[in-house]
């Protein structure tokens, strides 16, 4: 099996890399590509082309041509909001969303059919905060795609808000509804529970793991408050923790 391992590059490390995980747990390096802070890296649905999020304060996403070898090549960049953390790309691999962290947005890029990135075409802004310090504004950290039937799914940490969102046949980025989790969650990335009952939700500033559904929505309300059908703490012990997956 191939991966591709990002990073920080404060450190003045390489940035994307590529290894070889063998059958044995051996992990073989392969190559290995210069680029700022690649902290995300995901693969398009079926190219063997990966994306990079570039989590800087300019922000953007840099689209690479992976070879079985490992050898990689970039073949594009599309820019983002300040700081993107996650990205996801739709089962179509016509289009890719980001999390930006510090711009508080969630953006859409277009892809070519050879999953060169074409440009930015949308961006949905966020608003709001939370009681917790790290809750001064909103901090999108994930967007997960194909979700309890929901298009795209941006989970922000900054307003303990789950929004859902779509991509119209235009090429626009259109909210949906908001669900909201209890205060202080911090709510860092979900997945589809195992029973397909509603979503697990990593609370990084709560220290919890929750199982929740979202439940009806109100149309004529823009939020509704997602039922917590169980939270458990992510230790056994009383130290401050902060999962991240």
């Amino acid at each position: 099996m191939l991966a591709l391992l990002g990073c920080y590059t404060t450190d003045g490390e390489p940035g994307l890399r590529s290894v070889r995980v063998h059958a044995d747990g051996a992990i073989e390096p392969r190559g290995a590509l210069a680029m700022e802070s690649p902290t995300c890296v995901v693969w398009h649905p079926t190219l063997p082309v990966a994306y990079a999020t570039n989590e800087t304060l300019g922000g953007g996403i840099t689209a690479v041509a992976v070879e079985d070898s490992g050898a990689m090549e970039v073949i594009g960049t599309a820019p983002t909001g300040a700081a993107p953390c996650h990205a996801a790309v739709t089962g179509d691999g016509r289009w890719l969303l980001t999390a930006d962290y510090v711009g508080g947005s969630v953006s859409l890029v277009a892809l070519a059919p050879d999953g060169r990135p074409r440009e930015a075409v949308d961006r949905v802004r966020l608003s709001g905060s939370g009681r917790h310090e790290r809750q001064d504004a909103p901090h999108p950290h994930m967007v997960a795609v194909d979700v309890v039937g929901e298009p795209a799914l941006c989970v922000d940490l900054g307003t303990d808000r789950l929004t859902s969102l779509a991509v119209t046949s235009d090429g626009r980025l259109e909210r949906r509804h908001t669900w909201v989790l209890p205060p202080g969650t911090g709510p860092r990335q979900v997945l589809s529970h195992p029973s397909r009952d509603g979503l697990l939700v990593v609370g990084e500033l709560s220290g919890t793991l929750l199982h929740v559904t979202l439940g009806r929505r109100d149309d004529d309300a823009d939020e509704t408050v997602a039922e917590v059908l169980a939270e458990v703490r992510t230790t056994a012990g009383h130290e401050t923790v902060f999962p991240a997956q």
